[in-house]
């Protein structure tokens, strides 16, 4: 029912959605003009946490799996892949996501190949990507049947802050 829907919304460049996952690569012709950039670090100095928000030059995001500025995928797309369904642009090339008119703020917790995360890096990357305004958190990911303690902190913290969180089953 998307045509349905985009006689809603197409979404709006003022809607940032956070994909928590493997990482994005952010100059994927369907995403790049749908990518979110933290204007404080892409403006400031290189070396320096401009925003003062724990994290230098994370003018991309973040990648928690390396704890550095570089959150584009390794060799497991699947983060792109979700991106892409969330927010692929409507430029005639590839696909159209969803909302195609949203930014996508991405949030690397994995590592990039088949071996799995921390539920430590998915509480960061949840607090990231609320500190850093997003509107929804998109978390395709798996785990295990009763979150940890830190997870319902987190997700907590997302919904006290008016945060969407959307999760896996």
């Amino acid at each position: 029912n998307a045509i349905n829907a985009w006689k809603i919304t197409k979404g709006s460049k003022n809607v940032k959605i956070a994909v928590i996952d493997t990482g994005i690569d952010y100059n994927h012709v369907d995403l790049k003009s749908n990518m979110w950039t933290n204007q404080a670090e892409a403006n400031g100095r290189p070396g320096v946490d401009d925003d003062g928000n724990g994290y230098i030059d994370d003018y991309n995001a973040w990648n928690f799996s390396a704890n550095n500025n570089n959150p584009r995928p390794g060799s497991n797309s699947h983060g792109t892949h979700v991106a892409g369904t969330v927010s692929a642009e409507n430029n005639g090339i590839g696909i159209v996501g969803a909302a195609f008119n949203a930014q996508i703020m991405p949030v690397k917790i994995l590592p990039g190949t088949d071996a799995g995360g921390s539920y430590f890096n998915l509480a960061l990357g949840i607090y990231y990507a609320v500190d850093n305004g997003a509107h929804v958190i998109n978390m395709s990911l798996g785990g295990g049947y009763e979150p940890p303690q830190i997870i319902r902190d987190a997700i907590k913290y997302a919904n006290d802050n008016g945060v969407i969180c959307v999760m896996a089953a």
